[in-house]
């Protein structure tokens, strides 16, 4: 039985959202457009978003790669 890990995806989904709000921010500070970034204190971490996104991808390649069963231990 194939088992997914959906914990793992939504958190996959949450580094794509802060990369994503971290560019909006940033085009948001350019003068063409509204000179001000209202939001940079809460989005201005958002490229350590790459760094879950990468991190959650290796752990997903060694998962497949290894054909591990995560059981909780009892």
């Amino acid at each position: 039985m194939k088992r997914e890990l959906a914990g793992i995806q939504y958190l996959r989904a949450a580094a794509i959202f802060m990369v994503v709000c971290f560019h909006a921010s940033t085009m948001m500070g350019f003068g063409r457009y509204f000179a001000h970034k209202p939001f940079w204190p809460l989005l201005g971490y958002g490229f350590s978003g790459v760094d879950l996104f990468f991190s959650i991808s290796g752990f997903i390649i060694a998962y497949v790669s290894l054909n591990v069963d995560l059981k909780p231990v009892t």
